[in-house]
């Protein structure tokens, strides 16, 4: 095998996996010869800080050179969070630490190419897709090991009254048009390590944490911290991730308004604004269209994930809307293909019939040619069009997608569900984030109600249109002459609603065109700050409304940010007065500010494409450059690079068992921008003769409180390197002395870093009495036998056992398929079964239903969901709320309520 260096032109096959790959020469004449082989992944280490509804994130993975030859050009391919800003990437290879710095994208690969060719140690970092990037590592001596590390700070998702944190583990198969080609690699998940994975969440919320728990992965949580406070990691039998990995992490008040302001170190500011209203909206008429993958990668559970949805979906729909059905894969078909059929017991009978049918048997993905068969359809006088995408997202194409889907974002609303545990988030976010919908993920196993019935809800009601924020900025600024005021014009003083209250409490019946466009208010033009995104995102209730804005030094931050929304009733706002508490200084707001900065460059939607308009490619490219270099992310104009000067030294190989205890001390240098809330070095007591590890080195002292408290302080801690690790020449047993050393070394790291979290001075941090929880308890020295023995470990909210039997769930998905569109249930035995009655009981029908049994039994359906499904509310309100207006078309209310009583006691 002849190892070399790979052409920046060389692109990898479809056959690679994520990870460390080297390009070599299989020796004969052809480009077929031409492979990629792995780079053995020795382990890797996750560690995640999670404050309020943002997470920094420290990924270290660790390969070993196992061959005779120096590999050149090391290729690292890495799945991230679509919205995460990666903003850290450092490479320690024999104790010694390159830190990348951040160039023009071209520029950047230059750099590494000359540095290779040089004989020098480089690394580049760069952005192949906004999840997916690729890492080349040049100059990989023999018997050398690389500790790779990515850095990256996100905000998450709310999901009802939990924050959603993803970490991706793999790079999903990709399905190509014949017409294009993509040079990133198509399958694959992270290679199993030989000592597996370490992941540990440090999370710190505003209020009392309520709930830890996984939906992907079994995990154990230590809950005794404090009330706001909990550490979760994996448990130790899942030492492998083939899938995502979720965590929902619920806490009281997830729904109350904040307006932060982070103070820079060069004195600028970046304040967020975050809410997650609850709303009461009347519904208008919709046409809903439901496109579904059948592709061959929605094989199996996928596919059997996208038909329990789709039932749920049929029979959640009013009873005055029309729907169709798309199936697509390389091809297309329609249920109706006439068009949209209005909602009634014939439509609803053929979609049943339909969807139960479904299989994975329409070949590729090509996802573009049925959106333009639905979105360039005529629309229905009156209704509203509303998509549901189900996919698992795997094609290449995804940027021509959401460009298309933004053109129609005028006369539809798309709403997307990435099925599986390796959906596209690039394509599933973009869709909805272009189309003016919401995006939601399902993994295997999980839940799909609450879900598809939050999605279908959103549809239902009006969107808030015109939504936009005045930041009340003063107008002076120093020391340069006043600059013209910063408040964005309003067309009228609105009634404004105190952020003491419910959020948007005052939109209680809103009524009106569901997409009556108004072209985005201009909020930067001419003024002293920067809003990202430019076009402020759509309202719905129960998602998180999120938005960012830069200011530079010597401007003031604002006094005050009011949220506009347009309905038939006038404008009505919110206000966001700060409080002291919401002032802190940090990095990470900077930070996500300026990634959403990128990807509205990026998108075509900034304040550089006003009303539309194309901007000039050169200018935008320099402003994303600009963006990426200042605040030091990578992106599609901007990467990583790191060059080091080599010694092209030989290590000994040893070709016996391979065992890398890599040093404790890798916690607190992947945490060291962490601030006053990142991890000490692992004390001298804790570090026995037989492990090699790093020297102790004295904690960095406290910042001035990092983001609410916890991370990026305004002066960074002294950097830290690991120090080389010899490769284990030991028997078996003891390798696992020195690996049970290793694990007490982190549980005490770990340990001091959340003493650290409780102890610290967090003088200006925002939520400052929030992060201040008791201290733990002290605990007496035991001897570790797994990774995290100083805490008091138990199963993250782990379900109770099912009881023999029907579960919940399915009883209602059983109740739901006897519901007919108008809302009426059929009197079956099999419904008397579900519920658990004999069929006698919904044959007689009190006089208070005028002796019709469909009504009585209707009202049992609804007296048995709140009697015997009250946990299950959020699944059934649609299929309620149906079942009682129609009840209402044949009998008044107070015989309704009569009945109710009636029924209540059969339960």
């Amino acid at each position: 095998m002849r190892v070399h260096r790979r052409s920046s032109m060389t692109t990898m096959p479809s056959a690679v996996l994520s990870g460390l790959y080297i390009f070599v020469d299989g020796g004969g004449s052809s480009s077929n010869s031409e492979q990629f082989q792995p780079v053995p992944l020795q382990r890797t280490r996750v560690l995640a800080k999670l404050v309020d509804f943002c997470v920094e994130v420290a990924v270290v993975q660790t390969y070993i050179n196992l061959t005779l030859q120096t590999m050149e050009d090391t290729v690292f391919v890495f799945p991230l969070d679509e919205r995460a800003a990666v903003c850290g990437f450092e490479v320690t290879i024999d104790g010694k630490t390159t830190v990348g710095e951040v160039q023009e994208k071209q520029q950047a690969e230059q750099t590494y190419v000359q540095a290779v060719a040089r004989g020098d140690s480089a690394q580049l970092l760069e952005q192949k897709r906004a999840d997916v990037f690729q890492m080349r590592v040049g100059n990989l001596q023999p018997g050398q090991q690389a500790d790779i590390k990515i850095t990256y700070v996100a905000d998450m998702k709310i999901e009802e009254d939990a924050v959603r944190l993803l970490v991706p583990t793999s790079v999903a198969p990709r399905y190509h048009p014949w017409t294009e080609s993509d040079p990133i690699p198509r399958t694959g998940s992270l290679a199993s390590a030989a000592e597996g994975l370490d992941l540990q969440v440090v999370c710190i919320m505003p209020s009392k944490v309520t709930r830890v728990q996984s939906p992907s992965h079994s995990v154990v949580a230590d809950m005794t911290l404090g009330p706001r406070m909990c550490v979760a990691r994996l448990d130790r039998g899942a030492t492998h991730l083939d899938k995502d990995f979720v965590l929902l992490v619920a806490f009281e008040e997830p729904h109350r308004p904040r307006l932060a302001i982070e103070k820079g170190a060069d004195g600028s500011h970046a304040c967020m604004i975050t809410l997650a209203p609850k709303l009461r909206l009347d519904e208008v008429p919709a046409e809903f269209v439901f496109v579904v993958d059948r592709s061959g990668s929605m094989g199996g559970k996928k596919m059997e994930q996208a038909v329990a949805a789709l039932q749920l979906f049929l029979r959640s729909l009013p009873a005055d809307c029309y729907f169709n059905i798309v199936s697509f894969g390389d091809r297309f078909s329609l249920l109706f293909s006439g068009g949209s059929h209005k909602n009634g017991s014939e439509s609803l009978r053929a979609a049943t019939k339909d969807v139960s049918s479904m299989t994975a048997n329409y070949g590729g993905t090509e996802i573009l040619k049925p959106l333009k068969a639905v979105l360039e359809a005529p629309l229905i006088k009156n209704y509203e069009r509303q998509v549901f995408l189900l996919t698992d997202g795997q094609v290449s194409n995804t940027a021509e997608v959401i460009k298309y889907v933004e053109s129609k974002s005028k006369t539809a609303r798309c709403f997307t569900l990435g099925l599986g545990d390796d959906a596209s988030h690039e394509l599933v976010e973009g869709i909805a984030r272009a189309g003016r919908g919401l995006a939601d993920f399902a993994l295997i196993g999980e839940r799909l109600e609450t879900k598809v019935l939050k999605q279908l809800e959103c549809a239902m009601q009006p969107s808030l249109r015109d939504v936009y924020v005045d930041w009340t900025v003063p107008e002076q600024r120093a020391p340069e002459p006043p600059k013209p005021a910063a408040t964005a014009e309003a067309p009228s003083v609105p009634p404004v609603v105190s952020s003491g209250g419910g959020v948007f409490d005052a939109f209680k019946s809103v009524t009106g065109s569901l997409l009556n466009y108004v072209s985005p208010r201009p909020t930067q033009a001419g003024k002293l700050f920067v809003q990202a995104p430019h076009n402020v995102p759509p309202v719905f209730s129960g998602s998180r409304f999120l938005i960012y804005c830069l200011l530079p030094a010597g401007v003031a931050p604002p006094t005050k940010a009011v949220v506009h929304a347009h309905t038939p009733d006038g404008v009505l706002a919110v206000e966001l007065v700060p409080t002291p508490a919401d002032f802190f200084e940090g990095k990470v707001l900077h930070t996500l500010a300026a990634r959403e900065l990128i990807r509205d460059l990026e998108e075509g939607r900034s304040f550089m494409h006003k009303d539309g308009a194309a901007a000039h490619e050169s200018a935008v490219k320099a402003e994303i450059v600009r963006l990426g270099v200042t605040y030091k992310l990578t992106s599609s104009q901007t990467s990583f690079v790191a060059v080091e000067p080599g010694t092209k030294t030989v290590v000994p190989l040893y070709y016996g068992p391979v065992v890398f205890a890599a040093p404790a001390v890798v916690y607190a240098s992947s945490m060291h921008s962490f601030g006053a809330g990142g991890m000490p070095p692992p004390s001298a007591a804790c570090r026995p003769a037989s492990f090699a590890c790093s020297a102790a080195a004295a904690p960095p002292p406290p910042g001035r409180g990092g983001f609410f408290g916890g991370f990026g302080s305004a002066a960074a801690a002294p950097k830290k390197k690991m120090s080389a690790v010899p490769m284990s020449m030991s028997s078996s047993g003891s390798s696992r002395r020195k690996e049970s050393a290793r694990m007490q070394c982190e549980a005490e790291e770990c340990k001091m870093a959340v003493d650290d979290e409780e102890d610290a001075d967090m003088g200006g941090a925002l939520f400052d009495s929030l992060c201040a929880a008791p201290s733990a308890p002290a605990s007496s020295a035991v001897p570790a036998s797994n990774l995290f023995d100083a805490f008091t470990f138990a199963p993250a909210s782990a379900p109770a056992p099912a009881p023999a039997g029907e579960s919940p769930s399915s009883k209602l998905a059983s109740i739901a398929m006897e519901q007919d569109f108008d809302g009426s249930f059929t009197v079956s035995p099999k419904l008397a079964k579900t519920m658990g009655v004999e069929m006698s009981v919904l044959e007689k029908a009190p006089a208070c239903c005028k002796g019709d049994k469909t009504v009585w039994t209707a009202v049992l359906v609804l007296a048995f969901f709140s009697k015997r499904l009250a946990s299950l509310q959020d699944d059934w309100t649609l299929l309620a709320k149906k079942a009682r207006k129609w009840i209402l078309t044949k009998v008044d209310a107070a015989a309704l309520a009569e009945a109710t009583t009636a029924a209540e006691a059969v339960f």
